[in-house]
């Protein structure tokens, strides 16, 4: 082999291994964008996910807030018929 093929070889191979390494940065380039792309979805899942979640323990918090409420008033109403009753039996030993 003469000098002029083993040059032509070694720019040859230096050409296909330059090639190798476009075609290898390009295809790392669209997986790191693709996972970006995947990565901003399942932030925005989390988001979405986040925002409804608060939005139900709102809800709950409420309705615990009107259970109390609501007990709050049987309780007064209870202590009220007692009281009235106590009033009543009182009127009714003074009258007997």
């Amino acid at each position: 082999m003469n000098t002029g093929t083993i040059i032509g070889i070694a720019v040859g191979a230096v050409v296909v291994l330059l090639l190798i390494a476009l075609v290898a940065r390009a295809a790392s380039r669209r997986r790191g964008e693709h996972r970006r792309e995947e990565a901003g979805e399942l932030r925005e899942e989390a988001r979405s996910r986040s925002i409804q979640a608060e939005s139900a323990r709102a809800s709950a918090d409420e309705q615990a807030a009107e259970a109390k409420r609501a007990q709050a008033e049987a309780e007064e109403r209870a202590a009220q018929a007692r009281q009235g009753r106590a009033e009543a039996l009182a009127i009714n030993e003074r009258n007997a």
